[in-house]
């Protein structure tokens, strides 16, 4: 196995949650097309009880796997605790630029709707002092939310659909999707 990736830097981790909440990339409608990507999935066979652990399993095996996408990954709330939508926020790996993963499930009996939503939150990384005002500031300002090693929100998705097939070996439809 792979040595864990470092962790986010102190900075980013203090601003990171209020730049997730604010999520100024998201505010205009048609730009942040640039920089989102969601999928259904229909997941056959699986409660949403157990889809949600098993989508645990992947993320945290995600998270240990350094050479992931180049990100160092923080599941925000793997528990589920009151909700039914798991957080993953993924920083870039050098400036730490944030991106969050969202993870929802429905369903009842066997069977499972999952929704996996992928996009950026801002245009000023979470490493530069005041990010998230500087994203909300210049939340106006279009831009397409890759990286430098060129990941990609609908990239992200795909990734962790397939990981997700993997580990559980489970029937796997995908319903609806962002992509082309």
């Amino acid at each position: 196995m792979a040595p864990a990736a470092p962790s986010p830097s102190l900075l980013s981790r203090v601003q990171a949650p209020l730049q997730d909440f604010l999520r100024p990339a998201m505010w205009i409608p048609g730009m942040r097309m640039l920089r989102y990507a969601w999928e259904e999935w229909e997941v056959k066979q699986m409660d949403p009880d157990a889809c949600r652990a098993k989508m645990v399993d992947v993320l945290r095996q995600l998270q240990l796997d350094s050479g992931l996408m180049g990100y160092k990954l923080k599941v925000v709330n793997p528990d589920g605790g009151a909700t039914d939508v798991l957080t993953v926020r993924c920083f870039s790996p050098t400036i730490e630029f944030l991106d969050v993963v969202e993870v929802s499930f429905a369903g009842a009996g066997l069977g499972t709707c999952v929704r996996v939503r992928s996009f950026s939150t801002g245009l000023a990384p979470t490493l530069f002092p005041l990010a998230p005002l500087l994203s909300a500031v210049f939340f106006w300002v279009p831009f397409m939310g890759n990286d430098s090693e060129g990941m990609t929100n609908p990239r992200r998705v795909r990734l962790l659909r397939e990981a997700f097939e993997q580990k559980t070996g489970s029937e796997l439809v995908v319903t609806s999707t962002s992509s082309t």
